[in-house]
């Protein structure tokens, strides 16, 4: 066994008063220095006194899951949810986000975004937060990360932690006034390059390095780590939130060269969802103005070079009986791609596939078959010869 102080448990002054007894008031309610409400402790009202400590704060169930390296979309719980619901027949629901911004073509009244590199960067976001307030992350919010096994650092950066674990989309928080001329360029390294990355390391870049820059210097490498001169700190006021879409490829290259394995490295060299970029922007946006630790802007900077045609898969109910060896009824057919977030259209026998974008694997009619053996399990199917079809020789 052992005796734990509270900052062991991921506790700070701001979320408990100790007593000169040693016992510990919950310190829900306290105010901060502006006179704001701090809502640290939220759940701790529905608590008994005596209520056993270790078994509510620690206790928490665990799903332990194995991807293989084309689901790129369940790196998140959202994906996993989305998987889930269709077993389980539960209600599948996207978490709270706000969506009443300005979208500007790259620049705003607070930044400017250049992609100079479209086809190693399509897509980048940014979104501008003042009144920054940093402080410790609620308790809530602490024990998720610690869950799937991440240290609580400040409310700023557990918020951007937690959306990419939620959503799956990697984020960074640049310190506004940090960036010169509150400029973004999107640009390939220049030969000789150098960088210190957040973790303090000196790191020298080459041409094939993809890399967020301001007008002076790079500020972070793309898709891999943030820039240490410019992270956010507890002297920050002003945050430039970032959220895009990498080339997977130059991500792996530079992520391998640098020996730089991050979460988000990870899930970028697999593919992200591009409709989830913005997405993840607007969620952020909801938990910084419910904790209140920052105000978002109007406007919303979306700098975007292109845009990627859907993937549509035409599928025959025979073909599913020809390769599965059995026939699936037309209703589960529906009922699992619609779940899945494939769109059908179209009428049993014939139907006309629309794939997600965050199913970046799927791309004919026997691909969209496997879908549909998977969640039936493979286990219920017979063991049947593939039929064959000869004709006689002349």
């Amino acid at each position: 066994g052992k005796f734990c102080a509270a900052t062991e448990l991921g506790l700070t002054k701001l979320e408990y008063i100790e007593h000169e007894d040693g016992s510990v008031e919950w310190a829900d309610g306290l105010e901060d220095p502006e006179g704001r409400a701090l809502s640290i402790f939220p759940d701790c009202e529905s608590l008994d006194v005596g209520t056993d400590l270790a078994e509510w704060l620690l206790e928490d169930k665990a799903v332990t899951i194995e991807l293989t390296s084309n689901r790129a979309d369940c790196h998140c719980m959202l994906g996993v949810a989305r998987e889930m619901q269709v077993v389980t027949g539960a209600e599948y629901r996207l978490p709270w986000m706000y969506e009443d911004f300005e979208t500007t073509d790259g620049k705003t009244d607070e930044i400017s975004i250049t992609l100079d590199d479209p086809r190693g960067c399509p897509l980048y976001t940014g979104l501008v937060f003042s009144d920054i307030r940093m402080a410790p992350s609620p308790l809530w919010m602490a024990k998720k990360l610690y869950s799937v096994g991440m240290r609580p650092i400040s409310n700023i950066v557990d918020i951007t932690n937690l959306v990419l674990y939620e959503i799956g989309q990697p984020l960074h928080a640049f310190d506004y006034r940090l960036l010169h001329d509150a400029t973004i360029i999107v640009r390939r390294a220049h030969e000789g390059e150098t960088m210190a990355t957040i973790d303090g390391i000196v790191r020298n870049l080459t041409p094939a390095d993809l890399v967020i820059a301001d007008s002076k210097e790079p500020v972070a490498i793309a898709g891999v780590m943030g820039g240490y001169a410019s992270e956010v700190t507890g002297k920050t006021e002003k945050v430039l939130l970032e959220s895009a879409w990498f080339d997977p490829v130059s991500v792996r290259r530079t992520s391998r060269r640098l020996a730089l394995r991050s979460e988000s490295a990870i899930r970028f060299e697999r593919g992200v969802d591009p409709e989830g970029v913005i997405r993840a922007a607007y969620r952020v946006a909801y938990l910084m103005d419910e904790l209140k630790c920052g105000k978002p802007s109007h406007q919303i900077a979306v700098a975007r070079e292109g845009k990627e045609e859907p993937i549509i898969v035409r599928l025959h109910e025979s073909q599913i009986a020809q390769v599965l060896g059995q026939e699936v009824a037309t209703g589960e057919t529906e009922t699992i791609l619609q779940g899945l977030g494939f769109l059908v259209d179209g009428l049993a026998p014939q139907w006309k596939i629309t794939v997600p974008s965050f199913r970046r694997d799927v791309f004919i009619a026997e691909d969209v078959i496997e879908e549909i053996a998977r969640h039936i399990g493979y286990d219920n199917f017979g063991e049947n010869l593939p039929r064959t079809h000869m004709r006689t020789g002349l």
